[in-house]
């Protein structure tokens, strides 16, 4: 089959269009809510425990000091804290997994809360 000139274009318009249509489609931010998962915000908060929790745990300076007891129970003082409980957590991190831009953010501002925390101790030290 040949194409005449004025249905080339016709078809490249179209081409065009749906092109723009899904690269549009897919610049909406995702954004994960629902009851069954933590909120943004408490999540952060919830991970940047976890990893001071590490630090400390895994840290032979403090690991005698502090023995968390079961490893496996380590992290519910934080949950806890936090007001939510192991299946939020795993049922958010499971969810944020599929957008791993979105977990990226997550774990910008984790780092960024680990890096103001150091600052601030590493401040504390100096005076």
């Amino acid at each position: 089959m040949i194409l005449n000139r004025s249905q080339f274009r016709a078809i490249a318009i179209l081409s065009l269009l749906m092109v723009f249509l899904f690269a549009t489609g897919c610049k909406r931010e995702k954004k994960i809510t629902g009851n069954a998962y933590i909120p943004r915000d408490v999540f952060v908060e919830v991970i940047t425990d976890m990893h001071l929790m590490d630090g400390i745990t895994n840290d032979m300076q403090y690991f005698r000091k502090f023995n968390p007891g079961d490893s496996i129970d380590m992290y519910s003082s934080i949950f806890e804290k936090h007001n939510v409980d192991r299946t939020m957590y795993e049922l958010t991190v499971k969810e944020y997994s599929k957008y791993p831009e979105l977990l990226d953010k997550v774990y910008d501002e984790v780092m960024m809360n680990l890096n103001l925390l150091k600052d601030k101790i590493e401040e504390d030290a100096e005076d």
